[in-house]
């Protein structure tokens, strides 16, 4: 925009300079004319004048020709690039709708696809919450129709659940033998033969638990409890000296009268050891305990019997034993059992050494898993049940429609 302005600015100028041109020549000439010619050398001045004017607006015509074409260069130059940029926004504008239709199509197939998917998983949700509806209709149903005596399988299989769990959590083998007759009578009120294969399992469970020794863990442990009250009442071992080393002499006086001499001596020797008694004795002879040493021992002891209570509620047999075998050495080797007091403690300690304190119970009963197959047996059939029932109810609206449309034509009859 700007060179053309320069172009049309230098055009509008090139007449006015091309006329003023003209003037110069035209006053050169009348001044030449004015002149008179009586001065034949004012001519020469004059030819000089007008070569270096049509020299100047030779130059002046060049540099507007070239002016031109350089201008006119540089229109069809910015015309092609305008051209130029004309084709290559079209381009991107149909290249931007092409990719833009590419993107809506790929939304489109998108959103059918997750509309699809929706679809399906609604259609899938349905049937399964139907599926689920049929089948709490079906327990209700089962419930509504259930007989009497139904309640007694149920019962019997929560007593024989309750007898397992009292056996392996409590030990107790007595109370879980009578939570299985319990439910052995459960059953036998039933008074159906489809029970009968439960009840011989549940005899077999039964008789297999009466073969199981019982553990007296409650008196073992009171029994301990007893014995650590006794402690502080044991006599403890005195100091006991070794042999002499020395025979003792033979002092006893002879009847033959020819011996006076050597009684006599046995006499001296006898008043003599009246007074003053000097022995040897092999070994070393142990000091007597100090009341701290006795205390620590009392202690320790204590604390072996309440080992062994602990060994005996968790049922482990080694350390019970090792337990009760230390408290015996300490007693034997500390404590006086000439004493009748800690003897008696020493044969306590023995007769619980042969208590049983650990059974190997079974890992289950014989007798649940076939009630609960029964039980379940029972369930597994109310969906049957209940299709049957809801046939019949489309079976009777079906009737009831048709009544309905028969009634209808004969009124329009």
């Amino acid at each position: 925009m700007t060179d053309n302005k320069k172009l049309s600015t230098s055009t509008s100028e090139s007449p006015a300079e091309t006329s003023q041109a003209a003037t110069v020549e035209d006053t050169a000439k009348v001044n030449v004319k004015a002149k008179p010619s009586a001065h034949n050398a004012a001519p020469q001045p004059v030819k000089a004048q007008s070569s270096k004017s049509g020299l100047a607006a030779t130059a002046l015509f060049v540099s507007l020709l070239s002016m031109a074409g350089t201008a006119g260069l540089y229109y069809w130059q910015q015309m092609q690039d305008n051209e130029q940029s004309q084709q290559l926004l079209s381009e991107i504008a149909a290249l931007k709708q092409q990719t833009n239709a590419s993107v809506n199509q790929q939304l489109v197939a998108q959103q059918k696809a997750l509309v699809a998917e929706l679809n399906q998983a609604k259609a899938e949700l349905e049937k399964v919450s139907q599926n689920e509806l049929t089948r709490l209709q079906g327990q209700i149903q089962q419930l509504q129709q259930n007989k009497p005596t139904d309640w007694l399988l149920h019962e019997a299989e929560y007593l024989i659940r309750i007898a397992g769990r009292t056996l392996w959590l409590e030990k107790d083998t007595t109370a879980a033998m009578g939570l299985l007759r319990d439910a052995d009578q459960r059953l036998q009120e039933l008074n159906s033969p489809d029970v009968l294969p439960v009840r011989q399992l549940i005899r077999d469970d039964i008789a297999e638990l009466e073969l199981l020794p019982s553990l007296a863990t409650e008196e073992i442990t009171l029994t301990l409890m007893a014995l650590s009250k006794q402690i502080s009442q044991l006599q403890l071992s005195m100091v006991q000296l070794p042999d002499t080393n020395e025979p003792e002499a033979d002092l006893t006086l002879s009847n033959d009268i020819a011996d006076w001499r050597e009684n006599l001596q046995k006499t001296w020797q006898q008043f003599a050891e009246n007074f003053i008694t000097v022995r040897r004795r092999a070994g070393n002879v142990e000091p007597l305990m100090s009341p701290e040493h006795q205390q620590n021992l009392r202690e320790n002891l204590a604390l072996k019997l309440q080992q062994a209570q602990w060994a005996a509620a968790k049922g482990n047999s080694a350390l019970y034993i090792a337990t009760l075998d230390d408290a015996q050495a300490w007693l034997s080797q500390y404590f006086s059992l000439e004493h009748v007091q800690t003897g008696n403690f020493f044969d306590s300690l023995a007769k619980l050494k042969n208590e049983i304190i650990e059974v190997q119970y079974p890992t289950s009963l014989k007798a649940l898993p076939a009630i609960r197959a029964i039980n379940e047996a029972k369930l597994e059939r109310l969906p049957e049940k209940v299709e049957q029932l809801n046939q019949q109810d489309t079976n009777l609206e079906k009737n009831n429609q048709e009544a309905e449309a028969t009634d209808t034509a004969k009124e329009v009859i």
